[in-house]
Parts: C-alpha cells; structure tokens; sequence
C-alpha cells in the first residue's frame, strides 16, 4: 500500500513537472514571438510613423520626420562646431542617452530639446506658408530627389543597405519615404522663413543710426586665448579643489607672462606639449588665434575684450567658471571692419535641371558664347541672368549678388576676391550644386555696413516672426517626442 501511494505520488509530481515545463515553453515562445513582432514592427517603422508628438493646425510632425529633423540638426551642429562639442566631451559615434550633457540631462535629451525647438518654428513657418498659399516648387521636389538619391548613394559606398544606413544615421524604423517626408516639410518651412527675412529693406540712414545706437555690435578683434582646467570633477576635499583651482589659476597666469603675440603663443605651446598627446596639444593650439572675433554678449571674455579700452598687446586672464581659468591676449584691439566687400552677377544653372554635370555646363557655356556675341556687355549680361538664371529669385534680381566677403565660403565670393580680378570679368565656375556664369561688378558695401543691416533684418524678422507664432496653436507631447529612435550605431 505504502509503494503504491509513493508511485501514485511520484506520477502525479511527474505529471506537474510536464505540466510546468510546458507552461515554461509556451511562455517561452509567447516572449519570443512578442520579440519577434516587436522586432518587426521596429524595423518597419509603424511605431515611429504612428507617434505624433508635435503638431499644429494644418501640420503633423511624426517621430519619424522628427527623428530625421533632430538627427540632422545634431549632425549640422557638431560639423559647424568641432571644437565646442569636443570641449564638452561629446562623442558623435557613440549612443546619445549614454553620454550626460550636464546633471541629469543626457546628449539624447539635449538634441531633443533643441530638436523641438526648431520644430515648433518651423510649424510657424510652415503655416505661415498655408496661410499665404506657398507651397513647393518643381525645383524643390527635383532637389529633394537628388538628396534622396545622395543617401542612398551614401549607404551604397559604406557597404550598408538603405535601410541600415537610415537606422545608424537617424533610427530605427525610418526610411526613405519618412526622410522625403520631413525634407518637404522643412524646405516648405525653410523657403517662408527666407521669404520673411528678404521682405525687409533699409536706406543708409536707417544702417548709420543703427551703427551709431550700437556700436559695440560691429566691432572686430584679432586676439589669442586658452582656457587651463582645474580637474575637480572627482574630488571631494574642499581643501583640494581649492588647490586644483588656485594651481590653474597660476598656470594661465603664467601664459601671460609675456611681452609679444609670439611670446604668448610660445607659452600656450609649451604648455600644451607638457599637458597632452602630441595630437591633441597639435588640434587645441590650433583652436587659439581667433581673427575676427565678433562681440558675444553674456560673455566675459568679450566684456574684457569689448571694454572699450583695450589696446593692441593687452592681456589678462578671466575666471570664466569656478574650474576655468581663460588666458587672453590682445593682438589687434577692436575696431568696427571697415573693408570693402565686391560684387558679381550670376546666371546659374542648376544641376536637378539638366541630365548631366556635362549637360549643365553646356549650357553656361552656350549662354558665355552669346554673351560674347551680343558684344559682352554689362547689359548683355544683365539679359541673360534675368532669362536664362536658373534660380529664379537670383533671377529675378538679374542676377545680382553684392556683400561678397572674403570669408564667405561660397565659389562665388572666392572667385570674386581671387588675385587681380578686375571689373568685368567673366567666367565658368563651378559648385557641388550647379555651375555659375559669373562676371564681377567691382566694389560693394562696406563690411560694418553689413553687418549693420544684418543685425536691423534679424530685429525686424524677429518682431514678424512673433505676429505669426502668436496666432499658430501648437500641440506638444514630450511624452510622446521622447520615443523618437534611437541610432543604430
């Protein structure tokens, strides 16, 4: 009796072993198939393209398109400003929620943000554009198709598909048609708010009062600075920290102790050498002649250098925060730029428009061959950028562009300030986009004039700006934005 009740027992607890170990499978595959789909539905990018975060009244901007928005900014940001985000020991390679920004707030968090906020302003734009019956021109859609043709061009030579090279580059789930998406609705936004900011003009009186009101805006300065950090970040003794400061402090002093420009610059370098690898002491000495050195306000080393009193060889060093001590070295004291700028006129031919790079400078050379029979004239030229210019609004201008700088970048400006260039010249030149025909018309305004207007445009546009956004209700979820994706790094 007793054996038989233990074999009794010992089936039943058989049975009950089964019975879990099936359950454990089923709940098993249950998990694996949820991973499966789960997996599925993030490749496809349905969750992505169904999360709306940030909308208006004729728009919606879906995580999908914000995703490629906010990626897009970050990449445009840290390209522009190296040296800024290499301070802040920002690693564009790696994960954006690993890495702190400040306190609690990560890189995801802080590109997030500064996502948004271009977001929100580019649905005033874009509504503005609504409401004015803007929309997009054949010319927008046929540059969309090229940069859509450029990814994929670009997943192509890093030996990726289309779709992992979306994932590393802007998330998880995003594709081509979300990326086409967001490019129409920013270059919509983009195109009203250009359009804002050229309905402005301004005679000379209204640039010389400017001017005159606020001076300190247009002045320049050429001048030489390094900041030497105090290391506290793990140390606890207050008595320490105060030591780790008060040994920057001496430091940055001692760069200063110099009579000349190339003294200074002798100290950083030594400095440098003594502190850091040989690659890094080279990229951070390179960082600290600064020309050109425009007024930044909330800035203590523009208050010092923008004082008013500085002269050439002046030098200081500024407590910037508790841990940075900045060494500062006047090379040229500040003054408002008074160089002239030069002028071209340009008839443009766009790549999107012809079949070929071939094709397009085909066609500025048969407009350069009738240039030249109609006499090659000034007037000659002005007909043909303003019938044959292939952007219209610099068409509809004959071709015009004045204010070109030194430093402007464009293959435009460069030519126009190439050695011996002289008045009424034309040539053939080339960008990544088209190819300009361009000939140069001599001086223009004087650069502080620029600025000047520069600065009334963006005061002005700023107060536009402000009559439309009051009148544009926005709905935001931050909730729902911080879904956006993650790169698939």
């Amino acid at each position: 009796m007793a054996q038989e009740q233990k074999n009794k027992k010992q089936s039943m607890d058989g049975k009950k072993k089964k019975q879990i170990l099936i359950t454990c499978i089923v709940l098993l595959a249950v998990v694996i198939a949820g991973a499966v789909i789960w997996a599925i539905v993030a490749d496809s990018g349905a969750t992505v393209r169904g999360t709306v975060g940030i909308s208006s009244e004729h728009f919606e901007v879906d995580n999908a398109m914000l995703a490629y928005l906010m990626y897009e900014n970050m990449y445009e940001k840290v390209s522009a400003n190296p040296d800024l985000y290499a301070e802040r020991n920002f690693d564009i390679t790696k994960p954006l929620d690993k890495q702190i920004f400040e306190g609690s707030k990560t890189w995801f968090d802080y590109f997030l943000e500064m996502g948004l906020r271009n977001t929100k302003e580019y649905l005033v734009y874009a509504e503005a554009a609504y409401s004015n019956e803007h929309g997009l021109s054949d010319l927008d859609y046929l540059r969309i198709d090229r940069e859509i043709a450029d990814l994929e061009s670009a997943a192509s030579a890093e030996g990726k598909s289309v779709k992992e090279y979306l994932a590393a580059r802007y998330g998880r789930g995003v594709n081509l048609d979300d990326v086409r998406r967001a490019k129409e609705f920013y270059v919509l936004a983009e195109n009203e708010h250009l359009s804002m900011q050229e309905s402005f003009s301004y005679d000379q009186t209204q640039v010389e009062k400017f001017a005159n009101n606020y001076y300190q805006l247009l002045l320049r300065t050429d001048c030489i600075f390094l900041s030497v950090d105090a290391d506290t970040e793990s140390v606890t003794d207050e008595s320490q920290i105060a030591s780790l400061r008060e040994e920057a402090r001496k430091t940055a002093e001692g760069l200063i102790n110099c009579t000349s420009a190339d003294g200074f610059l002798k100290n950083v370098k030594a400095y440098l050498d003594e502190n850091f690898d040989s690659a890094t002491a080279e990229e951070k000495y390179a960082r600290v002649i600064h020309n050109d050195y425009s007024y930044v306000s909330d800035n203590k080393i523009s208050a010092w250098l923008f004082s008013g009193i500085r002269v050439n060889g002046d030098k200081t060093v500024i407590r910037f925060t508790d841990d940075k001590y900045t060494a500062i070295y006047v090379v040229k004291a500040a003054e408002r730029d008074e160089s002239v700028s030069r002028a071209v006129r340009d008839v443009y031919f766009d790549d999107v428009l012809h079949a070929s790079r071939e094709d397009t400078r085909k066609a500025a050379e048969d407009a350069l061959a009738s240039y030249k029979a109609d006499g090659s004239t000034a007037e000659a030229f002005i007909a043909l950028a303003g019938k044959l210019g292939e952007d219209r609004k610099l068409a509809l201008k004959d071709g015009f562009r004045p204010d070109l700088r030194k430093t402007d970048g464009t293959a435009w400006a460069d030519w126009a300030w190439q050695d011996g260039r002289k008045e009424g010249d034309v040539e053939i030149v080339e960008d990544e986009n088209g190819v300009h025909l361009l000939r140069y018309e001599g001086n223009s305004r004087l650069s502080w004039q620029i600025d000047a207007e520069k600065y009334l445009r963006a005061r002005d546009y700023d107060e536009l700006y402000e009559s439309y956004a009051k009148d544009v209700m926005i709905t935001l979820s931050l909730g729902q934005c911080a879904k956006v994706p993650a790169r698939v790094l």
